[in-house]
């Protein structure tokens, strides 16, 4: 089964890249069982919030969820280990990356999880990982392109999400760069702006489209503690 640790090597590396990497440990990284804790959640919070619906698929909850074979998880790790040898490879002047180069980076592979990940899950179960997505980044997916047309948002809706959603990542960005945090208040920090960010977006809809879109979460989806 993979753990929450893939996830976290993922993440380590679209975010911190390369040489960098090596000067700025992950938080939690002397964790028992050497596993990096809330470092995957918070970094991708801070880079624009809640984790991709394809990056979910390394959580070993949501491979449960998702009923995964085993041959599906070989390809799935697979994928894993390329993309951090690519993500390795296009940062070679061992200098920290800008964010811009970092979200640039992380939407590149994002789109390349993606379009495997296509050709891997089962319709049902790509149906499903968007349903978990949904209810593990909260009201936040509702800016996505395909949940923004389900929902029927206007122009207006969608700025006014986005804003709020930059808002999110501004602060987030800041408690990062806060040292003076320990890591339980800085995530305690981190959750507090997402529930206030979720707060934010469910005033934005309407009751109607509020309605729909718990509908299209689904079942409801039970996170494991351990990962």
């Amino acid at each position: 089964m993979i753990k929450w640790t893939n996830l976290v090597a993922v993440s380590a590396i679209l975010v911190v890249a390369a040489g960098a990497f090596a000067q700025t440990p992950p938080t939690g990284a002397g964790r028992p069982g050497g596993q990096g804790g809330g470092f995957g959640q918070g970094r991708m919070r801070m880079m624009g919030g809640g984790m991709s619906k394809w990056m979910q698929i390394y959580r070993s909850d949501v491979q449960t969820d998702l009923k995964l074979t085993s041959d599906q998880k070989d390809k799935i790790d697979a994928i894993r280990d390329k993309m951090q040898a690519d993500m390795r490879a296009s940062f070679t002047s061992g200098q920290r990356p800008s964010r811009e180069e970092m979200q640039a980076a992380f939407k590149k592979a994002d789109e390349g999880l993606g379009k495997q990940l296509v050709d891997i899950l089962t319709k049902d179960q790509q149906t499903r990982l968007a349903q978990v997505n949904m209810q593990i980044n909260g009201s936040r997916s509702v800016i996505d392109p395909d949940n923004a047309k389900d929902l029927s948002l206007t122009d207006s809706q969608k700025t006014q999400i986005k804003s709020l959603i930059d808002q999110q990542q501004e602060a987030n960005g800041k408690l990062y760069q806060d040292q003076s945090l320990d890591r339980e208040a800085r995530q305690a920090k981190v959750e507090s702006n997402a529930k206030a960010l979720n707060d934010a977006i469910d005033k934005v809809l309407t009751d109607a489209q509020r309605t729909k879109f718990k509908e299209m979460q689904g079942p409801t989806f039970t996170p494991d503690p351990d990962n």
